[in-house]
C-alpha cells in the first residue's frame, strides 16, 4: 500500500505546505508511484486550489497515461470544482 501512502501523504503535504510543496513531492516520486491515486491526489490538490488550468492539464495526461480509466474522474467534474470562488 506504498502508493497509497503516497497520495495521502502528498494531500496533507498540501494542506501544509501548500500546492508547491505539493507538486515538489509528486515530481519526486518514482515513476511506479506516479499512478492512479497519487495523480488522483495531485489532481484533487489542484482542485482545492483552485488551479483550473494545470487541473485541466494534469487530467489530460492522466488520460493519455490511461490512469483516467482507473480513476473514473469525468473531466467536468473537475472544471465545475476548480471554479468555485
Amino acid at each position: 500500500h506504498v502508493d497509497t501512502n503516497h497520495a495521502i501523504r502528498l494531500d496533507l503535504i498540501y494542506k501544509v505546505r501548500g500546492i508547491e510543496a505539493a507538486e515538489k513531492y509528486f515530481e519526486g516520486l518514482p515513476d511506479p508511484a506516479k499512478n492512479h491515486r497519487t495523480y488522483g491526489a495531485l489532481l484533487n490538490c489542484y482542485c482545492s486550489s483552485k488551479k483550473e488550468e494545470k487541473a485541466t492539464h494534469l487530467y489530460h495526461k492522466m488520460d493519455e497515461l490511461g490512469i483516467n480509466q482507473q480513476s473514473d474522474i469525468p473531466l467536468h467534474e473537475v472544471r465545475p470544482a476548480s471554479k468555485e470562488t
